[in-house]
């Protein structure tokens, strides 16, 4: 289990998912049927990890998982920041982005902001200029720990609490504190002006869950790419939150589907079966009112 004020890179703890991610959006990307485009996602795993496209090639088990999901996750979320900007909300926030690159790749709100980790950042910057990936004009980064008062320096570096704002939680709250997920949300909440939206990805806590259910070889697996035996490494003890009622109760409207429900609506062509802790997935919009 994770332990209180932690720390991590893009190569150890939690920052590892942040890689399987990438990993996961390059291994769409290649493929002639891909759902999601994304051209920066295979530098950044490889440049953190070498060997870890060679999983992907492999299509071992629960790369072909991953990547099935994450594809999945993936267009999702670059709906709703294409949606927002169509719609003309003004500002975009990608909490704890990890190796997100939808500001270089995507059309978004006129101002956008990311937060994680500085060492995260400070990786991720390094390759996209190297890949010649194009400088958003109005995008700021903030470099701070979500378990710190982000609010306070999102709003230093120009956010604006008086405008309609798009938020997205992608891969995040599982990977904090029940406290600290509730007090993300009332963070949100506080910042949101009417109109606001916000995306979520929420899944229950992987209790008991090991990777090891999945049939595949553990030890071989964590060499290639420092994965856990053990799902629960990368989480804290306690429960989390439900989104969805939590943001109904504060009055937002709110949407909540099954990613295969989303990939029904979408016509997205899912790959094989999701993994168990997946399959208890839910993709949640909400509407400030």
């Amino acid at each position: 289990m994770r332990t209180e004020n932690d720390t991590w890179d893009i190569q150890t703890g939690v920052g590892i998912t942040a890689v399987w991610v990438a990993a996961a959006r390059a291994a769409e990307t290649a493929r002639a049927d891909a759902q999601i485009n994304d051209p920066y996602a295979k530098q950044l795993a490889e440049g953190a990890n070498p060997q870890i496209m060679q999983v992907f090639a492999e299509g071992n088990e629960f790369a072909t998982h991953i990547s099935n999901y994450i594809a999945l996750r993936t267009r999702f979320f670059d709906d709703f920041f294409t949606r927002a900007a169509e719609t003309g909300i003004a500002q975009a926030v990608i909490l704890g982005s990890g190796l997100d690159t939808r500001p270089h790749r995507l059309t978004m709100p006129k101002r956008s902001f990311e937060i994680d980790q500085p060492a995260v950042l400070d990786y991720k910057n390094q390759v996209l200029r190297a890949a010649g990936a194009p400088i958003p004009e109005h995008h700021t980064q903030i470099s701070i720990d979500l378990r710190q008062d982000w609010p306070k320096a999102l709003v230093e570096n120009g956010f604006s609490p008086q405008l309609p704002t798009a938020w997205i939680a992608e891969g995040l709250l599982p990977y904090l504190p029940t406290k600290s997920q509730e007090e993300l949300l009332s963070s949100i909440d506080e910042l949101s002006a009417p109109g606001s939206a916000l995306a979520v990805e929420a899944f229950a806590h992987p209790s008991n869950l090991d990777i090891s259910d999945l049939g595949i070889d553990v030890d071989e697996l964590a060499k290639m790419t420092g994965t856990p035996s053990s799902i629960e490494d990368l989480f804290y003890e306690g429960e989390n939150v439900d989104c969805s009622d939590w943001l109904s109760d504060r009055k937002w409207t709110v949407k909540s589907e099954s990613p295969e429900e989303f990939a029904s609506s979408r016509e997205f062509p899912l790959k094989g079966q999701l993994i168990p802790i997946l399959e208890r997935t839910s993709f949640i919009t909400a509407t400030k009112n």
